[in-house]
């Protein structure tokens, strides 16, 4: 006897809504053929369930491992970085102190320049600022309005509402 066609996932739940369906609409009367062909199916959907968490497992462990490598190579690089920007400050700093602008080595030129934009360095309490040199930004204070809805305050419900909570698994 040749083996059924494995089903994916989203077909395997279709047919069992279809068998359920065809269930209620004949009044709970049930053949050996259905009952046989549920069960069938509801073993199918068992093992892909199972072969779902096995294939999640074992990407989540190739995730991790590769997010392990990731944050190593970044922290050599960062090091590595850190490193040069502390050699380049200290020439920079002996170039400056000597007055020198300019030098070639056998490896390249090097030259020091002035950045083309200065900081801005504010000498007064910014509230003492002309409007025209102020930023105002307002945003909602999303924490009060959770804690008002929570306590269903008249004012906070009619300005806000929980979204819908986001579904999401958890393999155990």
């Amino acid at each position: 006897m040749e083996s059924p066609k494995p089903l994916a996932l989203y077909e395997i739940d279709r047919e069992l809504h279809e068998l359920e369906s065809a269930l209620i609409e004949a009044g709970g009367e049930i053949t050996e053929e259905v009952d046989e062909r549920f069960n069938d199916l509801l073993q199918m959907r068992a093992e892909k369930v199972a072969g779902y968490v096995a294939v999640i497992r074992r990407l989540e462990t190739s995730a991790d491992a590769y997010a392990s490598e990731a944050q190593r190579l970044s922290s050599n690089a960062r090091a590595m970085q850190n490193s040069a920007d502390r050699l380049k400050q200290r020439l920079l700093e002996a170039m400056l102190a000597r007055g020198d602008q300019e030098y070639d080595t056998p490896l390249g030129r090097i030259r020091t320049y002035e950045g083309s934009s200065r900081s801005v360095t504010v000498l007064v309490d910014p509230e003492d600022l002309p409007d025209r040199f102020k930023r105002v930004t307002v945003v909602p204070d999303k924490r009060a309005l959770a804690d008002a809805l929570k306590s269903l305050d008249p004012d906070a419900v009619r300005l806000a509402e929980f979204e819908p909570p986001t579904p999401f698994l958890r393999i155990l």
